[in-house]
């Protein structure tokens, strides 16, 4: 046992030649933990091979710390199992993140926005069960769902989805707004805007998780078209029509006049205003 383990170097040394379930009842923990264990030395022994797994721990305050666990066997020259080496990482603040962020998310599809996860070292898409599509990636193979995926971006925006992830791909962003129109199972297409950002990063700074939140914008941006739409088909009446249109600020002070103003009364449009 390493000091790091345990730092009392008395309680070291008195643990020597125990047992896990001896162990345990020493330092009054938890016997069930010690039970799984040999049981782990025992998988460990029968298969030669390392064996990883995760430990829970009840504190007397109440809390829980959690503990990954590594256990494999050292060999002799002649191949037997000598001894095990077994060590534990505490990943208790790691599986705290975790619960927030499992909280987060299932507040988020309550609220009705599709989330999704993208792991860059898999190449796996994760989507939430509100998502148009969870059904019919449910079950599919990691590339078939991208190209499902793909596959449902209308044809003149799917550049600017494929140059977002490059750009995480090659940790240029850690973050994204994007607008873009997606295909809906009754063959519509749909405004989205999908804002996301790194979740996960090496220690080198490359990105190797993405979480996007993606809501129909359709409303709103059909409401900006046809405003858009308006305002050509009112610039269109004015510079297309034969009647003298003028147009002027409260002190009436000329601001604008369309073609035919110049042409009825000879003048050239930059001398009227």
């Amino acid at each position: 046992m390493n000091p790091l383990g345990i730092k009392d170097e008395k309680t070291r040394k008195t643990i020597i030649g125990k047992t896990d379930l001896e162990f345990a009842i020493l330092r009054g923990k938890n016997e069930n933990v010690a039970i799984e264990r040999q049981q782990v030395i025992k998988k460990v022994r029968d298969s030669g091979e390392m064996i990883q797994w995760e430990e829970e721990f009840k504190l007397t305050d109440g809390g829980i710390e959690y503990f990954q666990r590594k256990m494999f066997p050292v060999n002799d020259e002649q191949g037997r199992i000598k001894y095990f080496i077994g060590y534990g990482l505490n990943i208790s603040d790691r599986k705290r993140m975790e619960k927030r962020a499992s909280d987060l998310l299932k507040a988020l599809e309550k609220l009705g926005d599709n989330f999704w996860e993208f792991d860059y070292t898999s190449g796996a898409l994760y989507v939430s069960e509100n998502n148009l599509y969870y059904d019919e990636f449910k079950g599919k193979p990691v590339s078939e769902v991208q190209q499902i995926w793909h596959s449902k971006v209308h044809p003149d925006d799917i550049g600017e989805v494929l140059k977002m992830a490059e750009m995480y791909r090659l940790s240029l962003q850690d973050q994204h707004s994007l607008e873009f129109r997606t295909k809906y199972p009754n063959g519509e297409y749909r405004w989205m805007i999908d804002r996301g950002m790194a979740i996960e990063k090496s220690s080198e700074g490359k990105v190797l998780k993405v979480l996007g939140i993606h809501t129909d914008i359709s409303y709103i941006k059909n409401l900006q078209l046809e405003k858009e739409r308006s305002s050509r088909r009112y610039q269109d009446l004015i510079e297309y029509s034969l009647a003298l249109i003028f147009t002027h600020d409260m002190d009436g002070n000329l601001l604008s006049a369309n073609p035919a103003v110049a042409r009825i009364l000879g003048y050239e449009e930059s001398e009227i205003t």
